[in-house]
């Protein structure tokens, strides 16, 4: 398990490749084959063609190269599922991480790494990928709402890049979706919103509970709660003016349905319905509360 860890390997053993991701990939299949510069157990040879990989585990009989590093050029399409290890869980489990690294995730250095090698690549990613904005550049992302690995529930996605004809292309479990441009409620600063700070007015919830009912949400400040800025699950806000809970807190329901929630982290571990539960940054958090308190100006 300490080698599992320290190689961020989680093999896909589930289901993955929805149809209609399939036939944006298809095309591109060549005679050249398919690449999987992280391929484990083989798990991602789907298709019916020429399939080689490469992985640093000598136990799994691929020829050894540490695709971190560089990969090697390929003519064909790349299908992957990177090792998944953040800099800072390295870090707090006592794991090496890649010195140097312009990513602070396993994941990101290796989607780079497979980006610069080949015209086209599809790659199994953890879902947060999207709300980082790192690899803006995408042809589609399939968001996975059940998860093909065995061993794990890390919320995940497919993403391609390099797929002429589709750009930012966004699905669920194979069935796209569109969410309107510039929607995202980013933080301006045109209102002081005060995160954590003493004298804070209200308790911000900022991870959906186990309920489905038990939702990101404004309430009033929970005095008993002491919040550190390290927890992610609630934060305390100050804000110029008192808030109407519930318009705000019926506001977040309305932007979470007309992003469809691809704005808010899926959090580890799905609800009682078997719904991804989403955490909601600090600067979105504070978008939501600065368009709010604009809206009562």
């Amino acid at each position: 398990m300490s080698n599992k860890k320290q190689l961020g390997q989680f093999f896909t053993k589930g289901k993955w490749l929805n149809p209609a991701i399939a036939n944006l990939i298809k095309p591109y299949i060549g005679d050249k084959g398919v690449l999987d510069p992280f391929a484990g157990g083989g798990d991602l040879n789907t298709f019916n063609v020429p399939f080689t990989g490469y992985d640093i585990d000598p136990t799994l009989n691929w020829p050894i190269n540490d695709s971190l590093k560089s990969i090697p050029s390929f003519k064909g399409l790349i299908i992957t599922n990177p090792p998944y290890l953040a800099k800072n869980s390295a870090s707090r489990q006592g794991l090496s991480f890649p010195a140097n690294a312009n990513y602070d995730d396993l994941y990101k250095i290796g989607l780079s790494n497979c980006i610069d090698a080949a015209p086209q690549v599809v790659a199994i990613v953890p879902a947060s990928c999207y709300v980082s904005g790192e690899f803006p550049d995408f042809s589609f992302i399939d968001f996975l709402e059940e998860s093909p690995f065995e061993d794990t529930e890390y919320p995940v996605c497919v993403i391609g890049f390099g797929f002429k004809g589709c750009y930012n292309y966004l699905y669920k479990n194979g069935k796209q979706f569109y969410v309107p441009p510039n929607s995202e409620m980013k933080y301006k600063g045109t209102v002081e919103v005060l995160i954590n700070k003493p004298g804070g007015q209200y308790t911000f919830k900022c991870i959906d509970g186990n309920s489905s009912t038990d939702r990101i949400r404004v309430l009033p400040l929970d005095t008993s709660r002491s919040v550190k800025a390290t927890d992610r699950a609630y934060c305390c806000i100050t804000t110029p003016k008192p808030l109407n809970l519930e318009k705000i807190n019926k506001e977040i329901e309305e932007y979470r349905a007309i992003t469809q929630d691809i704005y808010l982290k899926p959090f580890k571990g799905t609800n009682e319905d078997g719904v991804y539960r989403r955490c909601i940054t600090q600067n979105v958090a504070k978008g939501i509360v600065e368009n709010h308190v604009q809206r009562l100006l």
